[in-house]
């Protein structure tokens, strides 16, 4: 495991997730510790990666007595673990571990996982995982979210959006836009951001772009 006092923690945002990982200075090694739909459930496994290492001096975003041992402990076991997936600090889907210099993609979706293959070049993995998920004729906004390399082909189309179909567990065709059942109007939304309401599901989703 690398020294407490040669590690740096790093949480930042990946794709619309947020992710959480160590950095090794003199190897520039970057073991993740996951992406994380939400950034509290990020910022929890950054401190509980402090813990691991015993970094108590970095500084943390709640007090260590909120984790449980065994919380800290998962933590510290994955970055002992050689096996362990790494996920690519760039790319969607690719991984690697320590004990490979290949690039393993693989593709999740809607709980379902799919291993599509090592590569040695990771943008060669990512592509591999872009063509799996447009494959899938998953709906257009969860496309787009998981997608490494958007196409012009690969966003709603004017004339046509409204023949997208609804993701599942969402009110609205779009990425960042919700049905706000109070007003009758579509919510656009970034993150925790309120954009505005609006008479037209495709106005918010303009709102969002924007």
């Amino acid at each position: 495991m690398p020294s407490p006092s040669r590690t740096r923690l790093f949480l930042e945002c990946i794709y619309g997730c947020q992710q959480a990982h160590v950095v090794e200075p003199d190897e520039g090694a970057s073991l993740s510790l996951g992406l994380f739909a939400s950034e509290q459930d990020a910022a929890k496994a950054y401190d509980c990666g402090l813990l691991a290492l015993k970094a108590s001096e970095a500084p943390a975003n709640y007090p260590a007595k909120k984790y449980k041992q065994s919380d800290i402990d998962q933590v510290a076991d994955e970055l002992e673990d050689v096996w362990f997936p790494r996920q690519s600090a760039r790319f969607m889907g690719v991984y690697r571990t320590l004990t490979s210099t290949k690039w393993r993609a693989e593709l999740e979706i809607y709980n379902v996982k799919q291993f599509l293959g090592s590569f040695d070049d990771e943008e060669e993995a990512a592509r591999a995982v872009d063509a799996a998920i447009r494959s899938t004729g998953a709906e257009k906004a969860l496309q787009l979210r998981m997608l490494n390399f958007c196409t012009d082909a690969d966003y709603f189309e004017e004339d046509s959006w409204e023949e997208e179909a609804v993701p599942r567990g969402a009110s609205s065709r779009f990425m960042g836009v919700t049905y706000h059942q109070p007003s009758g109007q579509f919510l656009a939304r970034f993150g925790r951001r309120h954009l505005g309401l609006y008479d037209e599901e495709d106005d918010a989703a303009r709102a969002f772009d924007k």
